[in-house]
This record gives structure tokens, C-alpha cells and sequence, in this order.
């Protein structure tokens, strides 16, 4: 009987201190384990920061080469029509000083048939209105509607040159006026609306990304613009921080076991401990009692 009790008791010390060694391993683990969580989502944050920087660097760089190709693109357009412009504007100056030339050498021999028509009708007229006078008298009369006619040519001549040497000033004035008015307010038309397109484009971290992003940190800026990216852990409800986390050995103190089969359930452990454990703690028990 005596030796019935004692193997009894010592069965039962054997029992307590295999549940607190069970107790002390299942300790130990829980607590390497939420070290070993705390590393990943540390290095987790710390790659995506990385990842969001680089992200946010490259889209800038992306926006700034778009917006320099653009206006670059813009200003060979701008050249090519202005050098078209110009083409046609000289065009229409040499079609209009030939056009002059060729009235200057016409004229003077339309200038010699009237005064030779307008000579012959005035020796005519002379000789029927005049018959009584002397024939020096009317050879003066000659001479001076000769000079005369002489230098009504000369001033039509004058005339003519003047007229097209202000048509050709009035032309290189509209031209000129055409050139730096309208091209001009036209470019910056077209500055001003790739620009507003951008900005109202911005990139997609946004549509004032330049203004926030340098107020934000690339931590916000990955919540508020890559929501769409799929965490490595979205399936635990954790609410990850970029800040480290300590471990807490509270959390994972386990009350000893007495001989009685304790009914209570087992100590409660965190939330982003339980959502991301893939064994269960009896799994653990049964996978180190059959190790042992």
C-alpha cells in the first residue's frame, strides 16, 4: 500500500514537472516566435518604405521627362510653323515687288503712248484754234506742254515707286505684327495647357503629388496611393506601424498545471499573434511530445 502511494506520488512529480518543462518550451517558442514576427514585419515596412521612395523618385522623374518631352515636342512645332509662316510671308513680299517691277518697266512706255496721244491731240487743237499765229509762237506753246508732260512722267514715275515702296513697308509691317502677336500668344496658350494638364494629371500618387509628397512621409504616401498592393500579411488584421515592437514576455506567461485536468482555457494571446500562427498550440504540444 505504502509503495502504491509512493509510486503514485512520484508519478505525479514526474507529471507536474513534464507539464511545466512542456510549459517553459511552449514559452520559449511563443516567444521566439513573435520575435522572429517582429523582424518580418520590420523588414517588411522598412522594404516597402524603400520600394515607396524609389516609386516616388522614379514617377517624378517620369512626370518631369513627360512634361520636357512635351514641351520640347511643342517648341519643334512652334519652329516649324513659324519658318512656315515666314516662308509664306517672304513669298508674299518677292510676288509683290515683282508684281512692282514689272508695273515700273510697263509704265514708263504707257507714259510715252499718252504723252505722244495727248502731244498729238494738242498740236491739233492748236492748229484748229490758232490758225492766225505765228509758227514760233506755237512752237513755244509745244515746247512748254512738252515739258510738261515731261515732268508729269517723271512725278507718275515718283508716284509709282513711292505707292509700292508703302504697299511693300505696309506688307513687312503686317507680317511682323502677325509674326510676334498671334505665334506667340499661341505658344504660351499651349505652355499653359500641357502645364494645367499635368497638374490636373499629376502622377499616381496623386494630384498635388509635388505639393504633398514633400509634406508627407513615404509611409502615408504607401497607405493613401498603394492600398491596392496586397500586403504579405493581409490576411491578419494587424495595423502595422514603421516603428519597432518590443516583446512583451507578460503576454506569454502560462499559469502551472495542477494534477486536476484544468478546464480553463489557455492563456490569451494577442490578436496579431493568433492571426498569423499557422499551428495551433496542441498542434505544437503533440509535434514536441512525440519528438520527445
Amino acid at each position: 500500500m505504502q509503495l502504491q502511494q509512493n509510486a503514485e506520488a512520484m508519478l505525479q512529480r514526474i507529471a507536474e514537472k513534464h507539464k511545466e518543462k512542456m510549459d517553459s518550451i511552449e514559452k520559449q517558442f511563443l516567444m521566439q516566435k513573435h520575435i522572429l514576427l517582429c523582424a518580418k514585419e520590420n523588414d517588411v515596412l522598412e522594404l516597402e518604405d524603400k520600394e515607396t521612395k524609389e516609386k516616388l523618385v522614379l514617377y517624378r522623374n517620369l512626370f518631369n521627362d513627360e512634361y520636357s518631352l512635351l514641351q520640347t515636342k511643342m517648341l519643334a512645332r512652334h519652329q516649324r510653323v513659324m519658318a512656315q509662316i515666314e516662308k509664306n510671308h517672304q513669298e508674299e513680299e518677292e510676288e509683290l515687288i515683282r508684281a512692282s517691277t514689272l508695273d515700273r518697266r510697263k509704265l514708263p512706255k504707257m507714259l510715252h503712248t499718252e504723252i505722244k496721244r495727248r502731244s498729238v491731240m494738242f498740236k491739233e487743237s492748236l492748229r484748229i484754234s490758232f490758225t492766225n499765229q505765228l509758227n514760233s509762237e506755237m512752237q513755244e506753246r509745244i515746247w512748254r506742254f512738252d515739258r510738261q508732260e515731261s515732268l508729269r512722267m517723271r512725278a507718275a514715275l515718283e508716284d509709282h515707286d513711292m505707292k509700292s515702296q508703302k504697299e511693300l513697308q505696309a506688307l513687312k509691317d503686317r507680317h511682323h505684327a502677325a509674326v510676334t502677336g498671334q505665334p506667340e500668344t499661341v505658344f504660351k496658350k499651349e505652355s499653359q495647357e500641357i502645364l494645367t494638364c499635368f497638374t490636373a494629371r499629376g502622377t499616381p500618387f496623386g494630384k498635388s503629388e509635388l505639393t504633398d509628397s514633400a509634406t508627407s512621409s513615404p509611409a502615408q504616401i504607401q497607405r493613401n496611393s498603394f492600398s491596392s498592393i496586397p500586403h504579405p500579411l493581409a490576411s491578419s488584421s494587424i495595423d502595422f506601424v514603421a516603428s519597432p515592437i518590443k516583446v512583451n514576455p507578460e503576454c506569454f506567461d502560462v499559469p502551472k498545471r495542477s494534477g486536476k485536468q484544468d478546464e480553463t482555457p489557455p492563456p490569451k494571446l494577442p490578436v496579431h499573434q493568433l492571426s498569423v500562427l499557422v499551428m495551433t498550440i496542441e498542434d505544437w504540444k503533440l509535434c514536441l511530445l512525440g519528438n520527445a
